[in-house]
Parts: C-alpha cells; sequence; structure tokens
C-alpha cells in the first residue's frame, strides 16, 4: 500500500499538470533533448530544419493569435487546432513547442490534412 501511495504521489502532480490543467504545451522544454519528430494528436511532425527559433511577438506578427503550443512528451494531451486525424475543421499544419522563456521552435505536419 505504501508503495502504491509513493507511485501515486509521484506520478498524479505530472498527470494533473499535463492533462487536466494542460499546462505541458506551455512548459520549457529543453531544445537540445527535443526529437527531430514528435507525436501530436496522433499525426507526426517534423522538426523545422533550419533550426531558428521566434519570439512571442513575431509569432503573433506572423501569425496572429493562432499560435498553437504543444506539448511534445509521449501521451500529451491533443490541444485544439493541430490536424489530427478524423477531424472535418480546419486545422493547423505547423505548430510550436516552447524552449526558453521567449523562444519557439517550429514542427511542421508530415504529410498533409
Amino acid at each position: 500500500m505504501a508503495a502504491l501511495l509513493v507511485v501515486g504521489w509521484l506520478v498524479l502532480p505530472g498527470f494533473w499538470h499535463r492533462h487536466v490543467l494542460q499546462l505541458g504545451a506551455t512548459d520549457i522544454h529543453d531544445p537540445w533533448l527535443l526529437d527531430d519528430r514528435i507525436s501530436v494528436c496522433g499525426r507526426h511532425w517534423n522538426l523545422d530544419v533550419t533550426g531558428r527559433q521566434y519570439t512571442r511577438a513575431q509569432l503573433q506578427a506572423t501569425f496572429g493569435d493562432n499560435v498553437v503550443l504543444v506539448d511534445p512528451l509521449p501521451l500529451a494531451p491533443c490541444p485544439t487546432g493541430p490536424c489530427g486525424y478524423n477531424t472535418e475543421a480546419p486545422c493547423d499544419t505547423v505548430v510550436f513547442v516552447r524552449v526558453g522563456d521567449d523562444a519557439y521552435v517550429d514542427y511542421e505536419l508530415v504529410g498533409g490534412p
């Protein structure tokens, strides 16, 4: 029983943070640990090969308020916006991962909508 309590104490805050509050996308992720390909909303996304980083102001100037931040870690929740499977709604083919206080990298959808 004690082991179960310890595991719950270690796992529950991360689950609550990522899946209930959906804050994993706003976390700062280490750019050196990011994979070249991530899975979000059941689709695969490739890291931009140029390695460029954007500021929030640059993203808003280019995309307005329609910037989709995603959590690149496995089993992350699917936010509204990215192209997923079986969707009839318009979807974004580029998503962003936060890598610094004011730094973001982009991932592009593999394939098409």
